[in-house]
């Protein structure tokens, strides 16, 4: 019940894109991944954290939809989230990925 964030980042190495949660303050979590090469694209701040699951899988979701692989284990930086990591394609890129998070976030996050 208590506050989470859901994030964005990329990564060159693929190139590809994860989508995360953590808890209301990001910047323990982002800093990690940061030294790890990934870089920022978004960060929602939602103010009931189980809805944060909600949005992480409609995304992961989307992006099978798109087409979009996951990525392995041994793609992603210290093999950590590649079940929410995707290869970034023409239909799940970075802005397409933003403004979906968006949209989830405005119905499934109360539109915060």
């Amino acid at each position: 019940m208590a506050p989470a964030t859901v994030y964005l980042i990329r990564h060159d190495a693929g190139p590809f894109v994860k989508v995360g949660i953590t808890g209301a303050d990001p910047s323990t979590r982002l800093t990690v991944h940061g030294r790890r090469g990934w870089e920022i694209l978004g960060t929602w701040p939602i103010p009931i954290g189980r809805d944060t699951s909600v949005i992480e899988d409609r995304v992961v979701a989307w992006w099978q939809e798109c087409g979009a692989t996951r990525c392995t284990r041994d793609e992603v930086p210290d093999g950590h989230g590649g079940t929410e990591a995707v290869h970034i394609t023409a239909a799940a890129d970075e802005p397409r990925t933003i403004a979906y998070i968006k949209e989830l976030v405005a119905e499934v996050g109360g539109g915060y």
